[in-house]
């Protein structure tokens, strides 16, 4: 807030409407976008700007690229909370940060994030249009760059 000439109080934040970005006049062809991904849960602010490319007049998203060496990671064998405990009084460096991360499981229980951008977010449904390249899916099958469907023994 800045106040004025005349002691009234002027806002000076910019209020970005996405409306602001999503046209353009030009009339050249549309900007052809590929995206690397590790899969199809993103964080909610990538998913905002998928969704924006998605509704912009001037760009498309013309292939996604899986990377298919980045498998989901495996749980950790539970164990028990008391072991759990042991093992971080015992580490010295996990033993410092103790208190830190209490007080941050704490304030994420009883002050959540309305809109949390590092929230994951299922895009799955979302990017299901686009041409996938490099994970096949559970039966085998890899979408190619050019649309047609192709069984993949090599990924």
């Amino acid at each position: 807030m800045v106040v004025g000439p005349n002691r009234s109080c002027v806002s000076t934040e910019l209020v970005l409407s996405p409306e602001l970005f999503l046209k353009s006049s030009g009339t050249g062809p549309r900007m052809r976008i590929g995206i690397l991904l590790d899969g199809f849960v993103l964080s909610r602010f990538f998913q905002q700007v998928v969704e924006h490319i998605q509704r912009c007049n001037f760009a498309s998203i013309e292939l996604l690229v899986v990377n298919g060496a980045a498998d989901s990671p495996r749980p950790a064998a539970s164990q028990s909370k008391l072991r759990t405990l042991a093992a971080v009084l015992k580490d010295p460096k996990r033993r410092s940060l103790l208190g830190y991360t209490l007080y941050q499981n704490f304030d994420a229980r009883y002050f959540p994030l309305e809109n949390d951008p590092l929230e994951s977010m299922d895009c799955s449904e979302q990017l299901a249009s686009i041409d996938v390249l490099g994970q096949p899916n559970r039966q085998g099958v890899c979408r190619s760059f050019y649309g047609r469907r192709r069984r993949t023994n090599w990924l």
